[in-house]
Parts: structure tokens; C-alpha cells; sequence
């Protein structure tokens, strides 16, 4: 269920067990991990974290004192995927380090294994959020080859990988191979995964980012819409996905000088926002400005209006 984005669903189901065991079962550690997991992809990032971590301290104690296993390894990745989207990329660096460690130590006899190569991927993409690209582009292309050795051919985690190469090239400035990137990812997500699956308006929203620097607004618009409408039907309403969505929104609005649409769209993101961050952190910042700046242009545009009107008569 949680893999298909029944998040709702798939709570229920691991309450229940969890509310039928004893509490020294065995597959307890893993039901509160599932549990963060849940939270995490609806956005719930709080008690996401409680639930991980609630996870960690009883798989480390179920396995003492060795202190290392494939469990806790996936627990320390998911923790380091709270903190890079909070955008505390150190705290998440060192999580996913020592998620790497653990994994490369318990898979020493299979170092292509496909968890390597998504914590492979979640390190590159702390180095692209720092700027270096190179070593990003390195750590994707590693991913994607170690996810095409272990995996079926149209699986959803190659689908990532190639979504995750689309967002280099894109930054590259290599638009045209990174929309062949996310429409390859769009077609293989679409095909294994339910329509209003989250992945697959992460992917529209990218092709929609291309589409608009080319110019193409009408098939940007497009792509922003149905990851709106996928995000809106499966994820919580403060979700930070939803935010990228409308400040994606609010910049192409504004792009085409629509002002009330753009000034909308960016006062929904500093909602969420809010939800999330302190009033001042940077993030929350750099909204209030964006809005501010839509401001004065809708102030302008109505004077000069105004102007044109009473020159008229």
C-alpha cells in the first residue's frame, strides 16, 4: 500500500499489527520503521522522525553488540532523507555515510547491490545541492549502472535514477538530454506505478521546469497542473512536495506577467513553509521576498493602467 501511495491505508494496516503483537516480537523495529516511512512520503516529517528513530534504538538493541546490519542501515538512509529535505545537508551527509558503511560492510559479498546504489545516489545528490555537479553526475551514473545490473528493466527505482540524471543535465544546461531523461522515467513510472503515484508528479514537475526555460508555457502549465492534482489527492496539504509545486506555479505565472496567479501561488508555498520552518529561516525569507516583489509588480501594472485609462478619456 505505501508503495502504491496508499499511505492512509497502509497506516492502518501496520497499527493494527503493531496493536496485536507483544511488544518483545521481533518484527516490531520493523513495523515502526515502516510506520516513518509512511509519515515521511505524506510529508509528516515529525513523526517520521520519532518513528525512525524509535526503530533505530530497538534494532540496535536487538542486535548488540555487533551494532550493524542491513535494518539499521536503511534506518539511518531514511533518517538522512528527513534532514536533506529540511535542507540540513550535514546532518544528512553523515547519516547517509554511515548508512553506505553499514551497507558495503553487510553486503561485502555483493557490493552492486541495488541499496548501495540508492545511498550512492542520495550522496550525490547532497553534492549537487552544494554545487559539484561533476561528483554528483559521477555518484548518478554509478547508481543507474548498478540499479540496471540488479533490476528488472522498467522497475520504478531506475525510473529515480533516471529522473535524478534529468535534474543534472537540466542544471548542466543540457535541456534536450534531460528532458529525454524524465520522459524515459515519466514512461517507466507510468507503466508500473498507479496514476496518482507521488514519483510520477515529482517527474512532471521537472519536464514541466524544461518546458518552461524553452519557453513552452502551455506545456509547462500542463505538467505543473497534473502534479498538482497528484500531490493534492495523495499527499498531506502541507506537504513540502506541494510547495516546489506552486513556487514551480508562481515562477511561471509570473514569467508570463500574471501577477494575481503568480501572488497565489507563492502565498500557498509560504503557507506550507511555515508549517515547517521558523519565521526566520531562510526559506521563509526568500517567499516573503518573492511575494513582495509580486506586490510592487501588480502595484505597477495597476498604476500604469490606471495611466493608459485616464489618458483614454
Amino acid at each position: 500500500m505505501c508503495d502504491m501511495g496508499e499511505y492512509t491505508k497502509s497506516e492502518s494496516y501496520l497499527k493494527r499489527i503493531l496493536s496485536n503483537l507483544p511488544d518483545t516480537h521481533n518484527d516490531i523495529p520493523n513495523i515502526y520503521f515502516h510506520l516513518g516511512r509512511v509519515c515521511y512520503l505524506r510529508g509528516d516529517y515529525k513523526p517520521a522522525l520519532q518513528y525512525y528513530e524509535h526503530a533505530l534504538v530497538l534494532q540496535k538493541n536487538e542486535i548488540k553488540p555487533k551494532e550493524e546490519s542491513m535494518d539499521i542501515a536503511r534506518t539511518l538512509h531514511n533518517i538522512g532523507n528527513i534532514y536533506l529535505d529540511q535542507k540540513q545537508t550535514e546532518k544528512a551527509l553523515d547519516y547517509y555515510e554511515r548508512a553506505l558503511a553499514m551497507k558495503r560492510s553487510s553486503l561485502i559479498n555483493n557490493q552492486d547491490h541495488p541499496s548501495i546504489a540508492t545511498t550512492l545516489t542520495a550522496i550525490g545528490t547532497i553534492y549537487r545541492k552544494r554545487g559539484n555537479l561533476t561528483k554528483a553526475l559521477a555518484l548518478y551514473q554509478q547508481s543507474y549502472q548498478m540499479k540496471k545490473l540488479a533490476l528488472p528493466i522498467d522497475h520504478p527505482s531506475i525510473a529515480d535514477s533516471l529522473n535524478n540524471l534529468g535534474i543534472i543535465y537540466e542544471e548542466l544546461d543540457d535541456y534536450e538530454q534531460a528532458l529525454d531523461c524524465y520522459k524515459k522515467s515519466l514512461k517507466m513510472k507510468q507503466k508500473v506505478l498507479p496514476g496518482t503515484h507521488p514519483s510520477i508528479s515529482a517527474t512532471l514537475n521537472n519536464m514541466g521546469i524544461i518546458y518552461r526555460k524553452e519557453g513552452d508555457y502551455d506545456k509547462a502549465l500542463m505538467c505543473y497542473t497534473q502534479a498538482l492534482q497528484i500531490e493534492q489527492a495523495t499527499l498531506s496539504s502541507d506537504n513540502l512536495d506541494l510547495a516546489d509545486t506552486y513556487n514551480n506555479l508562481c515562477v511561471l505565472y509570473y514569467d508570463q506577467s500574471q501577477y494575481d496567479k503568480a501572488l497565489e501561488a507563492a502565498q500557498n508555498k509560504l503557507n506550507i513553509l511555515k508549517k515547517h520552518f521558523d519565521d526566520d529561516d531562510e526559506q521563509v525569507k526568500q517567499a516573503e521576498d518573492v511575494i513582495e516583489e509580486i506586490n510592487k509588480q501588480i502595484d505597477l501594472t495597476d498604476k500604469n493602467e490606471k495611466s493608459t485609462t485616464e489618458q483614454y478619456f
